[in-house]
């Protein structure tokens, strides 16, 4: 049975690794960034304008009496 190895590799988290990396980049490019990681996250690659399923929610006014 296969086994890994864990003295080769360290775990490490974001501040760690590269605490600097995005604080180079303006703010608009992390906001690229983001958006662009959000649609991976949500398999959005390529579409281009995402259309909202108007059936699934409904508004309606509140009478207040």
């Amino acid at each position: 049975m296969y086994s890994l190895d864990k003295t080769k590799f360290k775990s490490y988290n974001a501040e760690e690794q590269r605490p600097n990396y995005f604080k180079t980049y303006s703010w608009t490019d992390r906001l690229r960034v983001s958006i662009y990681l959000n649609s991976i996250a949500y398999r959005l690659v390529g579409v281009e304008n995402i259309k909202m399923n108007k059936t699934v929610f409904k508004a309606t006014r509140e009478n207040n009496g």
